[in-house]
């Protein structure tokens, strides 16, 4: 059971939780009560996007305050991307991991003259999770590769939430890289095995499928 597209939020959704991922992805069910903060931090995407940095809300007005000028501290232009939706949008780039058809979305990238990429979260920096952040990396950075037929040198996450810069670690760690490379190979041969067992833990809390969770499905 390969999935015809692969993405990094996808990876990490499984390695989260392997029922979540079949729930989500391989009978595509939809909670109907939509997350606040994925609602939230879809907007402030949105309006930096489109270069608004002006809000009458205090938080939102925060968090483009700090895009703003972490803006400031990169090179001009660069793509932006529109919409994950968008069947155009410049920043959507999809090649092939692992011989798997894979996809990923930079919020901002700039060209080969900079080999620089982007990505805005509107939660806090957690260093708990850094290796979801370097499968994110992985993905980008191989997708960047392959298009450009260059390796990317930097690509910051930037958190609005608290102000804090995680940097990618695998564009210059090689025992980084591998561990996101094993890390990816190991979610797809899973897959392919149609490994879903539940795993729970904090996060299950968090979790948009779990009133489908407890259902034989």
């Amino acid at each position: 059971m390969s999935p015809k597209v692969i993405s990094p939020s996808q990876v990490n959704t499984y390695r989260n939780c392997p029922r979540n991922y079949y729930l989500k992805y391989v009978l595509y069910l939809k909670s109907p009560i939509e997350s606040p903060q994925l609602v939230f931090g879809s907007k402030i995407h949105s309006m930096i996007s489109k270069r608004i940095f002006v809000s009458e809300d205090a938080r939102e007005q925060q968090m483009l305050t700090r895009a703003q000028k972490f803006l400031e501290t990169l090179p001009p232009g660069g793509l932006i991307e529109t919409s994950y939706e968008d069947k155009s949008n410049p920043a959507k780039f999809y090649g092939d991991i692992q011989g798997q058809r894979s996809v990923a979305v930079f919020d901002q990238l700039w060209e080969p003259d900079d080999c620089l990429g982007l990505d805005w979260k509107s939660g806090s920096l957690h260093t708990s999770y850094a290796d979801q952040y370097e499968i994110q990396g992985y993905f980008l950075s191989e997708l960047y590769k392959q298009k450009y037929g260059v390796p990317m040198k930097r690509l910051p996450f930037k958190f609005l939430a608290d102000d804090k810069t995680y940097e990618v670690k695998l564009l210059e760690d090689e025992k980084s890289y591998k561990k996101a490379e094993r890390a990816v190979k190991n979610v797809l041969s899973n897959i392919e095995n149609e490994k879903f067992d539940k795993k729970c833990s904090g996060l299950c809390s968090y979790c948009d499928n779990s009133m489908f969770c407890p259902l034989d499905l």
